[in-house]
């Protein structure tokens, strides 16, 4: 069973944001963050948004927390807005060793 939680919720300007965690195996959690286009009709094709080696999803959201992640973003790694931008869905999810979960 699938055990899923969303922790909030926010709207943006062109988009919202859900903020939800599922477990993907005993004892972990994977946090992911849902952008959805308030314009345009369903159903929204989703784009799953895999940050690769950097500091994590915050790069693929565009929320940078240091120099470095400011220069990440402007190297054109923001997927999520950009692919919200074309009135898609983005779904980003923090990989194993990676932000969120580097611990």
């Amino acid at each position: 069973m699938l055990d899923l939680r969303v922790e909030w919720q926010r709207k943006h300007n062109h988009f919202h944001e859900l903020r939800f965690l599922f477990r993907a195996e005993a004892h972990t959690d994977v946090p992911c963050h849902l952008l959805f286009p308030k314009s345009g009709s369903a159903p929204y094709p989703i784009i799953i948004c895999l940050q690769g080696h950097s500091s994590g999803m915050r790069i693929s959201r565009g929320r940078a927390q240091n120099e470095a992640d400011v220069k990440t973003i402007e190297s054109d790694r923001d997927f999520a807005p950009q692919i919200v931008s074309e009135s898609d869905v983005a779904l980003v999810m923090e990989q194993r060793c990676f932000g969120e979960r580097s611990t």
